[in-house]
């Protein structure tokens, strides 16, 4: 069953690739009287006739009835030769033809058959203009050169920078090139599109693809990536990214990025257009990083643990001997760790990982406290930091208290000074009362500051009690 089941998917892939491989893409070039001049690009099968391949193009077409040689070609759009009634001849003019080329090198040859009998090649291009005809019957007129692409890629790659972490690679673009990562590098690619029809054209590039696969980086597997499909109206442009995230357990080596670019104009011709890259992946021979050290909770209260994670690789070109540290004397950690790393990033001691388990001390005060984590290997050290807010709730709610009672005692007393300021009998009457009031709310530590404000009362009052019996003298 399953010999069966390989042997029909293998035909349905012949049969699949037998037609990408009989697929022909044919362009036209038409001059016409005026000088004006049209074109048109036609998807067919290989060895499609002339009379066909005119019959699926935009231009309008009229033939003679079929002869011992085919179809003749009367009129392009209306213009050329009329067509007898009775016999379905072209009435051809003695002086005018519609000559049929076809691009070869970059000049048009007079083609051996006429266009109806014409078979299709793959990025043929074939012109017609209206012309006369020398002695020898050749005629005396040709099309502007055009070539397939110009006549056909309509939908351009107008540029592609790559940047590798931020930064603009110089030697890669449109073109393709060569690309430099190392480990852990995220690459990304912008990529500006364009079409190429004019306005007077008026043919819009649809279901715009846009994909990119990084071949078998990822342990034997491919990173693909691909932009949302979108269209494009003549004279247009739209820029697209794709981004790819080189793992951190690879092989020192180079690897393909196929950039593929795929659309239809709104006459179904199909565009297509892949652009490769080399992508270099080196290593240090040592290089050992931190691929983790985080609290899997940075917010913890004070009367709990916390859960510290650790993760270490190896992304250098030789095995390592390392040692770890994590430190905080505050906290009371003082971890010490010593392991082996293989060089090989597929290899499970390429790595370490390990989650450590942080009891907090019982007298701790709330605030931010930073872990200290310190790699030694070879002559080198990498470290990091980890980040640990301690909450206690008690503490806070005591600290809002006080704050909020220290708050009311600083307004009564301004309060009160304001009744003093009056000099009236009532605001120092007011004044006595409040200072009573203010001492009961003072905490300990402002019992002295209280003392001196209400000996300062005192003493006001007596001045206003000497004042007055001084005037009534």
């Amino acid at each position: 069953m399953k010999k069966t089941r390989i042997l029909f998917v293998s035909f349905i892939l012949m049969i699949f690739l037998v037609q990408i491989a009989n697929a022909a893409n044919v362009g036209i070039v038409v001059e016409f009287p005026d000088n004006s001049v049209k074109t048109d690009c036609v998807s067919v099968d290989t060895s499609t006739s002339g009379y066909d391949i005119l019959q699926q193009s935009t231009l309008d077409i009229t033939w003679s009835s079929e002869g011992l040689y085919g179809y003749a070609l009367c009129k392009i759009d209306g213009v050329g030769d009329e067509v007898a009634s009775a016999a379905g001849n072209c009435v051809w003019d003695p002086d005018l033809f519609w000559a049929f080329s076809i691009l070869g090198s970059n000049e048009w040859q007079v083609a051996p058959v006429g266009a109806g009998s014409y078979a299709a090649v793959d990025k043929d291009v074939l012109g017609f203009v209206r012309s006369g005809f020398d002695f020898l019957f050749n005629p005396t007129e040709e099309p502007p050169v055009k070539t397939y692409e110009q006549v056909c890629e309509k939908l351009n790659v107008k540029d592609i920078k790559v940047y590798v972490d931020g930064k603009k690679e110089s030697g890669a673009d449109e073109d393709g090139g060569k690309i430099d990562v190392v480990p852990g590098s995220k690459l990304e690619l912008k990529i500006e599109i364009e079409n190429l029809y004019t306005d007077s054209e008026d043919i819009r590039i649809e279901d715009i693809a846009v994909e990119g696969v990084l071949e078998s980086i990822d342990d034997g597997d491919d990173i693909d990536d691909e932009a949302n499909d979108f269209n494009l109206n003549p004279e247009k442009d739209n820029e697209v990214s794709l981004s790819f995230d080189i793992p951190l357990e690879v092989e020192e080596d180079s690897y393909d990025l196929a950039v593929t670019i795929e659309g239809e104009n709104e006459n179904s011709f199909p565009y297509s257009e892949e652009i490769e890259f080399e992508v270099e992946v080196d290593k240090e021979k040592h290089d050992i990083i931190f691929d983790k050290f985080k609290f899997s909770n940075d917010n913890v209260d004070c009367s709990s643990s916390a859960s510290l994670g650790v993760k270490v690789v190896n992304l250098g070109l030789n095995d390592e001997s390392v040692r770890l540290t994590i430190l905080n004397e505050e906290l009371g950690v003082d971890i010490q760790e010593s392991f082996e790393l293989s060089e090989d990033p597929f290899e499970k001691d390429n790595s370490f990982s390990k989650t450590y388990k942080i009891v907090l001390p019982s007298d701790i005060n709330p605030g931010v406290y930073l872990l200290r984590a310190d790699l030694f290997y070879e002559n080198d050290i990498e470290s990091s930091i980890a980040e640990l807010n301690i909450v206690c709730e008690g503490n806070n709610l005591e600290y809002e208290k006080e704050h909020e009672k220290n708050e009311d005692v600083k307004e009564k007393i301004n309060t009160e000074e304001i009744k003093i300021n009056t000099l009236s009998a009532e605001a120092v009457a007011g004044a006595v009362t409040g200072s009573t009031v203010v001492k009961k709310n003072l905490s300990n530590k402002n019992i002295l500051t209280a003392s001196i404000f209400a000996g300062e009362i005192l003493v006001l009052i007596a001045g206003v009690v000497l004042l007055t019996h001084l005037l009534r003298k």
